[in-house]
Order: structure tokens, then C-alpha cells, then sequence
């Protein structure tokens, strides 16, 4: 079994350092691997960054991606995978010192796709009101499982190459795009990968720290986040099936019933500041209102700046 790790960038050179280090100390013949640095800002500065570090690790290769967007970064490493399994590795992770040995464990399972975990480290203080947890996915799980409703995280899978370019790799319209804030693409996979009947799981012993950096400090990172959120699972989970009406009506319903419920958690709960309302509320009538305007224009979903 060999094994591609692929990291998509995106102007992030002093991040891709501490990855990309945490990567090449584990190597050993017995569990073999390349990487691929696939650059979606096609920026000279990260190719000569990552020249450096392939003196000594001639198994990391520098790509480039002119089109823009995360699911095409990430599709153009599957292209160029010639091994049995591809994981992904967001550029500002640091993988766990046993990384590479958890993932040929996974290899040698039934798994067709397993999902790993990250935890928190910050670069400014945390304020207040960030909900406890932010930051990181793991829910308590101590060790590997299927997964038979949910979803993964993107920034940290391991897929079986084979079934990855079955189901047609990322949606290319669905994603980050530079700077700006969307979601989906992750989940859309999963969805594919369950309707072909493929095995999906998560595995604790597959984990990074991630970065949290300044701007999901800030409240308008997470309003955006929030709106990119709601728009992106309309679109996957409801589409444009439903009548404009009955469209209308349920996101409704649903901008009153978190609305009543931030203002329920204030009054109720230790640790809902009114940040997390202005958050919530916004989040809600923005995501709900984008979704709405896609629905009378039919088309794929937008996406949202990250200040």
C-alpha cells in the first residue's frame, strides 16, 4: 500500500512550514509516501518554499492550480495520484507524530474513507463568547468506527483513491475559493460515497492541531461562516425541488425558530453571550435570505467574503 498526502494552499507559506515538517520527520521505508503541494495562488514564494524543503525530501512535489477553488486544488491531486490512498491535510494543520502510521493501519481495514480529527491552537486570545469546543471536531471518540449518518471533515480524510475518482472527485462549484467562504463540497462526497455503498468511518487516531486563526477570533468570520453554512446545506440537503412557497415558508420557520432559540440560551444558558445571538440571528436571516434569491434565480450557490 502507498500512500499520497496532498495539502492545498492558498497564500499560507509560514503555516505550510510547520505541516510540512510534522509530515517529513515520519517517514520510513516501511510506511512510504509522497506529497503533493497543490498552490491555488500560483505564487512564486510558496514554490520556492516548498523547493526547500524537497532537497532533502524528494518525494514532495510542487503544483500548481491556476483555477481557483479548493475542490479544483483538490481534484487536481487526485490527477495526479499514482498510489492506493490520497489524504488531505488542510495547510494549516499540524498532523499528529504518529499521522502516517495511523493512516496505513486504516489502509489495511475494510474502510473506503475515514475521517480524522483536529483540535485547537491560537494565534491571539480567545475571546469570551467563542463556543466552547470551537475548533476542533472530536465528540469523545476513542477509536475507529463507522460512520453511518454525518459527516467528515475534508481538512483531515483519508480516501481509497479508486472509489475517490468514482464518484467524480470535489464538486468544482461547491467550496472554498480563496479568500472567500463556502462548504459543501466535503459533504457531497460523503453522500456519493454512501449512495455506491462505500465504507465511511472516523478514526481518532488520525488527528492535526489546527490553526484558529485571528479572523475566527472575530465575530464577522462567523457570520459569514454561518451564512456559507446555511446556504451550502439548503442547497445539498433541499435543493431546487421544491416550489418557491414552500421554500419560502420553511426558511421561515426556520429563521424563527433559531432566532427563539438564541434568545431562549441568553436567558437560559452560562456562557451565551449576546455576541453568540447577534451571531446566530445574522447567520440565520443572511444564510436564509441567499438561499431564497438562489432559489428564484436557479442557480448554484455563491459564496461569501472572509474578512
Amino acid at each position: 500500500m502507498m500512500l499520497c498526502v496532498a495539502i492545498c494552499t492558498y497564500k499560507r507559506d509560514r503555516y505550510l512550514g510547520k505541516c510540512l515538517e510534522a509530515l517529513i520527520k515520519q517517514y520510513e521505508p516501511a510506511f512510504d509516501f509522497e506529497i503533493y503541494v497543490v498552490d491555488n495562488a500560483a505564487n512564486p514564494g510558496t514554490m520556492e518554499y516548498v523547493e526547500i524543503f524537497a532537497r532533502t525530501f524528494p518525494q514532495l512535489n510542487y503544483v500548481p492550480e491556476p483555477c481557483l477553488g479548493l475542490s479544483h486544488a483538490r481534484n487536481k491531486a487526485l490527477s495526479l495520484c499514482k498510489r492506493d490512498w490520497i489524504v488531505y491535510v488542510d495547510d494549516d494543520g499540524i498532523p499528529d507524530g504518529d499521522f502516517i502510521r495511523a493512516c496505513y493501519t486504516v489502509a489495511g481495514s475494510d474502510f473506503d474513507c475515514v475521517g480524522g480529527f483536529y483540535f485547537p491552537y491560537f494565534e491571539t486570545p480567545v475571546p469570551k463568547w467563542l463556543p466552547k469546543g470551537f475548533g476542533s471536531n472530536w465528540r469523545g471518540q476513542t477509536k475507529r468506527e463507522s460512520l453511518v449518518k454525518g459527516y467528515i471533515s475534508g481538512g483531515i480524510a483519508l480516501y481509497r483513491t479508486i472509489c475517490l475518482r468514482n464518484v467524480g472527485g470535489f464538486p468544482e462549484h461547491l467550496g472554498m475559493r480563496g479568500d472567500e467562504i463556502a462548504y459543501g463540497e466535503e459533504n457531497w462526497v460523503v453522500d456519493r460515497f454512501r449512495e455506491f455503498g462505500y465504507k465511511i468511518g472516523v478514526d481518532p487516531a488520525i488527528k492535526m492541531m489546527h490553526l484558529v486563526s485571528r479572523s475566527k477570533t472575530r465575530m464577522r468570520w462567523h457570520i459569514s461562516a454561518r451564512t456559507a453554512r446555511f446556504r451550502a446545506n439548503y442547497y445539498l440537503r433541499k435543493g431546487l425541488q421544491k416550489s418557491i412557497s414552500s421554500f419560502a415558508l420553511e426558511m421561515i420557520f426556520e429563521c424563527v425558530r433559531r432566532i427563539m432559540s438564541s434568545i431562549f440560551k441568553i436567558l437560559t444558558q452560562k456562557g451565551y453571550h449576546i455576541e453568540n445571538v447577534i451571531i446566530d440571528s445574522l447567520g440565520t436571516l443572511k444564510g436564509s435570505a441567499t438561499a431564497f434569491l438562489l432559489r428564484l434565480r436557479r442557480t448554484r450557490p455563491g459564496t461569501n467574503k472572509r474578512k
